[in-house]
């Protein structure tokens, strides 16, 4: 892409942006005189309270004309903390947000991260400045929910995973008398960090890991089917495949996924550090390497739903003075990423020519 980044920024306080999704509604598209929007989640509040929406006037040139709003949820009683909204994706009229999985910089793992949440795209028609949505939820511990899911396809398939290091096992993986039950990992579990999700046509999701890597330092995509039904039967999901991604930047050894998106029969990904570098990681102190990864946007072929790969990537573009790209949406003919800044939601664009892909699973 040889075109220069526009750039926009938002007030969605508390301002830390975590995932960019379209936005498909044609209602309150056309109720807002909007001719495209994005769904945003912000990371650092409870999940009822961190769904934004960023719209562009109809008309108006791309540079200007957008407006952002927030929506809420209500909270059902007993249901616990929901922080660290990490990626969201819409499947079939539903919009889903994933929890990190993930823990603290210093661990342990947390349960208020262990979840996915959906609404229905159709509920918001009313909901600006009006009622509250009902945001379902699936709130789970370690031995119920993703993280075991995902921790087991990893095991079957054998594949050779950077080992946590001494301080990362002892703050993530060792546990206490008065750790729950369904939050005690497995010995030979990993912590999971996700920060990407993307779903095919068919409801297959693909997870985009930040956390674990292989042992040659790739970024992971897991391909999981069963979320939908999930919500509907309480059925766990299942890996399908998982996919090694070879889309490592500039300055590291080691990347991991910052999010992802599947456009024209193609996946994109930014991949950059395996932690924030200025926040205490011990994971960054176990693997020093993985700290000054420049974000990079990469492309390459949807990968099969059925069938592991190593998957070669093409570098897309780079951002080596941005290392908080937290969000990607490639639509309308341009591509969109969203920085997670201290003073602000900060938005980038410029025109980008998807390839179309025969093979595409879409």
């Amino acid at each position: 892409m040889a075109d220069e980044l526009a750039r926009l920024e938002f007030d969605l306080g508390p301002n830390e942006a975590s995932g960019l999704e379209t936005f498909d509604n044609q209602r309150v598209l056309a109720d807002h005189d909007w001719d495209l929007a994005f769904w945003a989640v912000l990371d650092d509040i409870d999940v009822h309270d961190a769904i934004g929406v960023i719209g562009h006037r109809q008309g108006e040139p791309l540079r200007r004309g957008w407006e952002a709003e927030r929506l809420h949820a209500t909270h059902p009683e007993g249901l616990g903390q929901t922080e660290d909204a990490e990626a969201v994706s819409r499947h079939r009229g539903w919009v889903y947000i994933f929890g990190s999985h993930f823990g603290s910089k210093d661990g342990p793992l947390q349960r208020k991260r262990q979840f996915v949440a959906r609404f229905t795209e159709d509920d918001v028609v009313d909901a600006f400045g009006g009622d509250p949505i009902e945001l379902e939820v699936r709130h789970t511990g370690l031995t119920d929910g993703l993280h075991r899911v995902v921790n087991d396809g990893l095991a079957e398939r054998g594949l050779d995973l950077l080992a946590p290091g001494p301080k990362v096992r002892a703050a993530f993986c060792e546990v206490d008398d008065d750790t729950p039950d369904n939050m005690r990992p497995a010995d030979s579990d990993q912590p999971i960090n996700i920060e990407g999700v993307a779903f095919l046509a068919d409801g297959t999701t693909f997870l985009g890991l930040r956390w674990p890597v292989t042992e040659d330092g790739r970024p992971l995509i897991v391909a999981v089917a069963g979320i939908p039904e999930w919500f509907d039967d309480g059925d766990l999901p299942r890996v399908t495949a998982v996919h090694v991604v070879d889309a490592v930047g500039r300055n590291g050894t080691l990347a991991g996924v910052r999010d992802l998106s599947a456009a024209g029969g193609r996946m994109h990904v930014v991949s950059g550090n395996i932690d924030s570098r200025d926040k205490g990681s011990v994971l960054l102190e176990d693997h020093p390497e993985g700290a000054d990864t420049v974000n990079t946007h990469f492309s390459c072929a949807l990968p099969p739903i059925d069938r592991d790969t190593r998957l070669d990537a093409q570098l897309e573009r780079e951002f080596p003075d941005m290392p908080r790209i937290e969000g990607l949406a490639v639509d309308f003919g341009h591509v969109f990423y969203v920085s997670d800044e201290d003073e602000g939601v900060d938005m980038r664009f410029t025109r980008f020519v998807v390839a179309d892909d025969s093979t595409s699973n879409t």
